[in-house]
């Protein structure tokens, strides 16, 4: 019986013995046998081997329905987390293209004694033996053959079934061979009949050209199984051919019925089999054709103009005097007083401006993205903005300069657009005001002359930037005069930055940067800063960003955490 820890003999002042700390040594060398009882958690950071049996109390009663994984065990005892898809194998249902054959009674499980104290692991009952195979279904129809392409490298030649003791059609005559092309879609594997021994082979004559096929022979009767010959070593596998086009997917056949289950024995349970191979996998079905693509709708209606005001109503006319009421039974009533005269209708309201025009054509994204300032290999500017699509727009080009028609367009000169749809596209440029409803630009000197359906959205410019030798100190942005344009992003590179830089940006919440008139309306900005040096790999470095509070609240001081005149990338969202 093995020993228990005890801790007779040690209190407070007493002399600790060598027996009462060589005990603890002891259990925890397996010097000596102890039963060691913990009543908390065991924490271990390496194995854990044992020689005795292992039990877990109430695992059995701890029951779910959660897909956790199993746990498996090896020859070695070593335990292994294994998935929670493994199931009990169930039995395999013989292959074929046809229906699928009903499967064998299996044979009965002895039932399960009933549970004791775990005793050592006994040896393994025998593996009960196989039901028979099911009847194989009848063949599919053979699909059309496929052009013959080129062989490959021929694969060791399997062992050969028996020969079967019916009797042999007649051989139809063999035609010229012709060119073989490549081979066609493989047909469904059937069930494999007993290997019987291998006839001799024939001397092989010269290889003719293939003709026409003939028509097949009626097969003969097959004759009787021939017994089961040995297992031939496996050959050495030939090189992979060439994959023939795949085949449509074939009908699944139907599923055997499942064999009655057999009674549970009293013997010990058996080890479990060998998990069966699994079924060749059905060829994938050919994808379906998409759908056409529904046609696109109209372009977005333009915004409607603001509504004309009200004219005053008129004066009211006044109302007739009620008659008295008399004291006794209520009197005729009085005449109705006349109806005052309807004052003048009051003078319309100024007419609002009328909404940029509706798209009859292509549809042009309002967000758009342009190189705004740069200096040669010191700094470039990119900015992310959106503004008022004005659409449906005639202009005209003579040479470089183009002259673009936007009803009260409310731009002035030295504001910057892209342009699109015109002789040019996505083109970012500075625009001259030639009257309330008209502007010109420079453009190149190429593609068409005139058109009504160009388009542009109002953009950001950059008015003023601040910088020494790629060290950029401020960079000033300004909002068109008309547009409503929202900045989305920025984005600086500069090739030697250093110390800290400042943006002014256009104090606005509906044209500029979404506030910055109080410091309640500052619109904070997410920065991220890209250390762009040699060719590698880039690095990043933290932004520290600081607002004004007070005076300039429109102002953004940005700097980083240990720049030392490094290409930078400073990319805030707004």
């Amino acid at each position: 019986m093995a020993n228990t820890l005890s801790n007779n003999g040690i209190t407070t002042g007493q002399t600790i013995e060598a027996l009462q700390v060589s005990q603890s040594v002891d259990a925890f060398t397996g010097a000596k046998a102890y039963d060691i009882t913990i009543s908390g958690s065991l924490t271990l950071t390496g194995s854990l081997f044992t020689t005795g049996s292992v039990r877990f109390k109430n695992v059995a009663q701890n029951t779910t329905t959660s897909g956790f994984g199993a746990v498996l065990i090896d020859s070695n005892g070593v335990l292994y987390s294994g998935s929670s898809s493994i199931g009990a194998q169930g039995a395999q249902g013989a292959s074929g293209t046809g229906a699928q054959g009903a499967t064998g009674a299996q044979g009965p499980t002895g039932t399960n004694g009933a549970t004791g104290a775990q005793g050592s692991i006994g040896t393994a009952g025998s593996t009960g033996p196989q039901g028979a195979n099911g009847t194989n279904g009848a063949q599919g129809t053979t699909g059309a053959q496929g052009g013959s392409g080129t062989n490959g490298a021929q694969g060791s030649t399997g062992a050969q079934g028996s020969t079967g003791a019916g009797a042999q059609g007649a051989q139809g005559a063999t035609g010229t061979q012709g060119a073989q092309g490549t081979n066609g879609a493989q047909g469904a594997i059937g069930t494999t009949g007993a290997q019987g021994a291998q006839g001799n082979s024939g001397t092989n004559g010269a290889q003719g050209a293939i003709g026409a096929q003939g028509t097949n022979g009626t097969n003969g009767t097959n004759g009787a199984q021939g017994a089961t010959g040995d297992k031939g070593e496996k050959g050495v596998q030939g090189a992979d051919g060439t994959n023939g086009a795949q085949g449509s997917s074939g009908t699944n056949g139907a599923q055997g019925s499942t064999g009655a289950q057999g009674a549970t024995g009293a013997g010990t349970q058996g080890a479990q089999g060998a998990q069966g191979g699994n079924g060749t996998n059905g060829a994938q079905g050919a994808t379906g054709t998409n759908g056409a693509q529904g046609a696109t709708g109209a372009g977005a209606q333009g915004a409607t103009g603001a509504q004309g005001g009200n004219g005053t109503n008129g004066a009211q006319g006044a109302i007739g005097a009620q008659g008295a009421t008399g004291a006794g039974a209520q009197g005729a009533t009085g005449a109705q007083g006349t109806i005052g005269a309807q004052g003048a209708q009051g003078t319309d309201g100024t007419k609002g401006e009328p909404g940029s025009g509706g798209l009859s054509g292509a549809i042009f994204n309002e967000q758009v993205r342009y190189l705004a300032a740069s200096s040669g290999t010191d700094y470039e500017i990119y900015i992310e903005s959106t503004g008022n699509l004005y659409a449906s727009l005639s202009w005209s080009r003579s040479t470089t300069t183009l002259t673009v028609t936007s009803t009260g367009h409310g731009l002035t000169t030295g504001d910057y657009v892209v342009l699109r749809n015109m002789n040019v596209d996505y083109v970012y440029v500075s625009i001259t005001s030639t009257g309330a409803n008209t502007f010109t630009c420079t453009v190149a000197d190429s593609g068409a002359t005139s058109g009504t359906a160009g388009a542009y959205i109002p953009a950001v410019k950059v008015s003023s930037v601040t910088q020494t030798s790629g060290q950029i100190d401020a960079v000033t942005f300004a909002a068109p005069s008309a547009g409503n344009i929202q900045i989305n992003k920025v984005n600086q590179y500069s090739s030697a930055q250093v110390d800290p830089w400042v943006w002014t940006v256009p104090a606005s919440l509906s044209n500029g940067a979404g506030g910055f008139t109080t410091k309640k309306n500052i619109n904070p900005i997410a920065v991220q800063l890209i250390i762009v040096d040699g060719t590698a790999f880039s690095s990043t470095d933290t932004a520290v960003v600081t607002y004004n509070l007070s005076t300039n609240i429109n102002q953004i001081t940005m700097t980083g955490n240990g720049l030392a005149g490094n290409n930078l990338i400073c990319s805030a969202a707004f």
